[in-house]
């Protein structure tokens, strides 16, 4: 008791109470707080002693693995790797770097039920004070599905460089089988008719002039029928629109029953770089294509805007619409690869392409493509 009464004593003892109630709190609150984070990782996270013995894990780890935490606790994170795996050469590899971690190393994990998986390690030492190790923080991911989808596009890049090939292949039939043949044949009539041309009556001279004049523009429709799958045909000439709106024409002289089309371009599109316009062109040409062969639709609008640094590109049909596929190389697994095309060619102008549809409810593509490094549009002397 101090002077006046007071319980000095008391008053230090309750003062330090109360400190350690507050540190006991915020420690508490820090754990939980950590607890959290660490059972909210996605990917497996472990902890091990120097030796490598497993002290904590957390839910993903059970998860990926089939283990329960007391089927682990105490057991050498070894027993995570399939055979062929060196656990002190990773603790070698880790303690040897400089700052005492070791990054996404690939290796093959193993599950309890024994089956093997691709993965990837990434651990970081922990140090104690005097700077030695006191043990380890481990990560582990499954890489199946990154695995799969790799093989997956690799197969989609083979089969779209196939249809590519196969494409080749047909134009160069269609020079060889039939304007190369013709023109030797216009050759060969023109031998014949200098060869004759002195014995010949002048009205059958002429005759035969008039043949072989119309061989060669039949040989010239050929080739421009070749070189318009090749190349838009107009689109330099004419313009986005009439382009199109020729395109069109001509489908529906091909199908009677062509659902009618209302295109809406807006005034200034001609202005885009012509790598722009020629996707935008080839998006709305297959589009096209695609309804009338397989949608059975009576309508369908193409509608192309400019927004804030960008256009966009909508066709939209009322036809029976069908089940889209979800990624590029399911694109080219069911044989679309016109929509695999588009969508390429749209990629590699850092555009999005949007397929929308529904079995009976008609089909919906939209492409956005930045104007980006291209600017603003450009004009066509």
């Amino acid at each position: 008791i101090g002077k006046g009464g007071q319980l000095t004593g008391f008053q230090t003892l309750a003062r330090d109470v109360s400190e350690r109630v507050v540190v006991r709190q915020a420690l508490e609150k820090s754990e939980a707080k950590f607890r959290a984070i660490f059972e909210g990782q996605p990917n497996a996270v472990l902890y091990t002693d120097a030796s490598g013995r497993i002290i904590d894990l957390n839910k993903a780890t059970e998860d990926l693995f089939g283990y329960e935490p007391r089927e682990l606790v105490g057991r050498n994170l070894w027993v995570l790797f399939s055979q062929g795996e060196s656990y002190p050469e990773l603790i070698s590899r880790l303690q040897a770097s400089a700052d005492k971690t070791l990054w996404e190393l690939q290796l093959f994990l193993e599950r309890k039920d024994g089956s093997v998986l691709p993965g990837d390690l990434t651990g970081r030492a922990i140090l104690d004070e005097s700077g030695g190790v006191a043990g380890y923080t481990w990560l582990l991911r499954d890489l199946s599905e990154r695995k799969r989808s790799e093989r997956a596009l690799t197969e989609a890049n083979r089969r779209l460089v196939g249809s590519r090939e196969e494409e080749r292949l047909h134009v160069a039939r269609e020079l060889h089988d039939v304007s190369v043949q013709d023109l030797i044949g216009v050759s060969f009539g023109l031998s014949n008719l200098q060869r004759s041309s002195n014995s010949l009556e002048a009205a059958e001279l002429e005759k035969r002039v008039g043949q072989l004049r119309l061989d060669v523009v039949e040989v010239i429709r050929q080739l421009r029928a070749t070189i318009s799958d090749l190349r838009p045909a107009g689109l330099d000439e004419f313009g986005f629109k009439e382009a199109f709106g020729g395109f069109a024409a001509k489908v529906g002289r091909n199908h009677p029953d062509m659902p009618r089309l209302e295109l809406t371009v807006y005034e200034a599109v001609d202005l885009l770089p012509a790598p722009l316009l020629i996707c935008l062109f080839r998006t709305a040409q297959e589009a096209l294509n695609n309804t009338v062969k397989y949608a059975d639709a009576s309508r369908v609008k193409v509608r192309l805007d400019k927004l804030d640094g960008k256009v966009r590109l909508q066709i939209e049909d009322d036809g029976r619409g069908f089940t889209p596929p979800e990624t590029f190389d399911d694109f080219v697994r069911g044989s679309h690869y016109g929509l695999a095309g588009v969508l390429e060619r749209v990629q590699l102008l850092g555009g999005q392409m949007a397929l929308q549809s529904q079995v009976g409810s008609g089909t919906e593509i939209t492409v956005t493509l930045p104007l980006g490094d291209f600017g603003t549009e450009v004009s066509r002397g």
